[in-house]
């Protein structure tokens, strides 16, 4: 009954049966132990599998290698390696199954390079290693940094002359997708005669995990040409794929296939449709598929509300919280994450507060992620007194929650709060990224801390390892304009290596406005013509500064310009400054 019960997932029922035997006096056989076991490591239940553990002691069936090795494949399950280990040692001749269990429970448990000492220290105890071995192995190397340990596993596996099986196969592909590889997957995938559906599926997923977009969909067709007819997992592989606006007639196409599929549409494939039309823009399917799901979990709630976040409907994802309480569910700490940015973004503030309680209630609030997001919500907010309190209450930090307080002072001008933040991040130990950057950068600029400002701007130029983006340069324009600095300013987007966007020229643009620098804002207005072709803004600030500089015929030239391009239609008049005087040009009148 105890392996019935284990069998069919009800792990519950199974330690019941089990404790009533022991406490009835009956002996339990070698046979119960290890359902006993496996229902420990069904259900992660460490505490459990060590009462088990106490009880084969009793009844001296330790030194049996099969009751070990369910032990090592327990503990190692139930992430408590220093159990697995002792047990591992324990066994005075360990077989295959042994090193197995122990190998595949440093590979669980993120001890990649350790399971790979064990597997060399198997080949040097004349151990043959099984497909199992071999698979363990691989799934320890899959990461960029132990690929040449792969590639030599690889070709160890071709020395040994191995009748290589279509799990290796498989193995092999994903050890290769997940460093990067994505060549030699293919080519591993191509070479093998053994392909089944998982095959297939690997290779997808992989493409789909490197947004290699177009090579899912050749797959996909590729596959459907040989015959081989996708299951749920494979559609859910595909559609992780579909991540922009631009692929939504893609999504539509994979529906219609998944649709007209003759399997039951599960809970998980429903919940990857909802999210994959959210990416792609298309709140409206993404709700049908929602209010159409003959059941519910905590993702489809998930994935509901992210669809309407990623879309910028932020106070309809709110709703959704309402519908939730509705069925008495609750959200777990990251739908409670996603519902605090949501919170920031609609400036929703009574219910932010409200999650905020109801992740410390809750103690997730501890989580660094949900932490970050709460932070970032006050910073939204403008609230800094609770931004820094949230801040300073914080287990841990990283630099995301450095740079939210940061951003949070800079954007409600706190400039020099912002920058002793920033050094106090640095005195910490913690490395700037580029966003972090930017909002020391606008700190600088609001509060006129010229000097400071280009001292850490030029620090990252000079740095071997930073990373320059545009935002960087249109704060430094900023900083540099606002202090009358505009030689700079224009000599620093000149040198800029990067390609620019409009931003930084029309911040010059408006600075040469206020300056009254008529040639150095010329040159910005014809930077910004081209890059921001169809953009009235740049034709207004010239012909204001044409008109602040006496330049009256140069003025309304522009303004005809800009009448002949058919910008600036929805603006009615353009306010312009004429020796100080504030004065309104009806754009219609003076183009006509």
């Amino acid at each position: 009954m105890i392996a019935s019960f284990t069998s069919e997932q009800e792990y519950v029922r199974a330690f019941h049966l089990y404790h009533k035997m022991i406490a009835d006096g009956f002996k339990p056989e070698r046979s119960t132990f290890l359902s006993t076991l496996s229902a420990c490591t069904g259900q992660k239940d460490v505490v459990e599998g060590r009462l088990v553990h106490h009880c084969i002691l009793e009844y001296g069936l330790e030194l049996d290698t099969g009751v070990a090795n369910a032990l090592v494949s327990m503990y190692g399950d139930c992430d408590s390696l220093v159990d697995a280990q002792r047990v591992f040692d324990g066994i005075s001749t360990p077989n295959v199954v042994s090193w197995n269990s122990m190998i595949a429970g440093l590979v669980r448990n993120g001890r990649e390079e350790d399971a790979l000492l064990l597997f060399e220290r198997m080949q040097r105890n004349a151990v043959t290693p099984s497909d199992v071995t071999f698979i363990n192995a691989l799934s320890a190397c899959s990461s960029p940094v132990l690929l040449e340990e792969g590639q030599l596993l690889s070709h160890f596996i071709i020395c040994l002359e191995l009748e290589v099986d279509v799990v290796i196969v498989n193995s092999l592909v994903n050890m290769y997708g997940k460093c990067g590889e994505m060549r030699d997957a293919r080519a591993t995938f191509e070479k093998s005669h053994t392909r089944d559906r998982v095959s297939w599926t690997s290779l997808l997923t992989l493409y789909a995990s490197h947004g290699q977009e177009q090579y899912v969909s050749q797959l996909y067709e590729q596959m459907q040409a040989e015959g081989l007819v996708p299951d749920r997992v494979t559609f859910v592989s595909i559609s992780v794929a579909f991540t922009h606006k631009t692929m939504l007639h893609k999504c539509k196409q994979l529906h219609a296939c998944v649709l007209s599929s003759n399997f039951v549409i599960d809970v998980n494939l429903h919940n990857s449709l909802i999210t994959m039309y959210g990416k792609c823009g298309s709140t409206a399917f993404a709700e049908k598929i929602f209010a159409k799901m003959p059941k519910r979990d905590l993702m489809s709630w998930n994935a509901i509300f992210s669809a309407y976040v990623q879309n910028g409907l932020a106070e309809l994802a709110l709703c959704v919280l309402n519908k939730m309480a509705c069925e008495n569910i609750f959200p777990d700490k990251f739908l409670c994450s996603s519902i605090l940015s949501a919170c920031a973004a609609a400036t929703a503030q009574d219910r932010g507060k409200e999650m905020h309680t109801f992740a410390v209630i809750n103690a997730f609030d501890a989580d660094l992620t949900v932490g970050n997001s709460i932070l970032n919500m006050y910073g939204k907010f403008g609230n800094l007194n609770d931004a820094l309190r949230v801040f300073e209450r914080m287990p841990e930090r990283d630099i995301i929650s450095w740079s939210a307080v940061i951003g949070a002072f800079a954007q409600q001008g706190e400039g020099k709060t912002a920058v002793n933040l920033y050094k106090k991040m640095s005195e910490k130990g913690v490395a700037s990224d580029k966003i972090a950057l930017v909002h020391l950068l606008s700190a600088c600029s609001h509060d006129g801390l010229v000097d400071e400002g280009l001292r850490h701007f030029l620090a990252l130029a000079n740095d071997k390892d930073g990373e320059l983006i545009v935002d960087h340069f249109n704060c430094m324009v900023d900083l540099l304009a606002r202090a009358g600095r505009l030689e700079e300013a224009e000599q620093l987007l000149i040198k800029l290596p990067l390609k620019l966007s409009a931003v930084a020229w029309t911040t010059l643009l408006g600075a040469c406005r206020s300056q009254i620098d008529v040639k150095r804002g010329e040159y910005a207005a014809s930077r910004v013509f081209k890059l921001a072709p169809h953009d009235a803004a740049p034709y207004v600030t010239l012909s204001n500064l044409y008109f602040a500089a006496g330049k009256i015929e140069e003025a309304f030239q522009v303004i005809t310009k800009m009448k002949e391009l058919g910008l600036g239609k929805d603006i009615d008049s353009l306010t312009i400054d004429v020796l100080g005087g504030v004065h309104s040009a009806c754009i219609g009148s003076t183009m006509k």
